[in-house]
């Protein structure tokens, strides 16, 4: 029975891992035509700014979307 769970474990791992390739490639798309967009419509101080305001944004919710990842995923261990 144990090998059972093991091996349900394994699959939702992959599928977990699987969904978040596929989100990482869509939201990787969406950023970059986003910024090639703002970066040629917008002078170099706005492009700056905005980049940096992207960048401090960007890195708190990617850090908490990882830990949040990190924490479901030693659960399921």
């Amino acid at each position: 029975m144990s090998t059972c769970q093991y091996d349900n474990a394994d699959v939702s791992s992959d599928d977990e891992q699987e969904i978040m390739k596929r989100n990482w490639k869509k939201n990787i798309s969406t950023i970059e035509k986003t910024a090639f967009r703002e970066g040629a419509t917008s002078t170099k101080i706005e492009s700056d700014v905005m980049f940096q305001m992207g960048f401090d944004n960007g890195y708190k919710d990617g850090f908490k979307d990882g830990y949040n990842s990190g924490s479901y995923k030693s659960t399921l261990m």
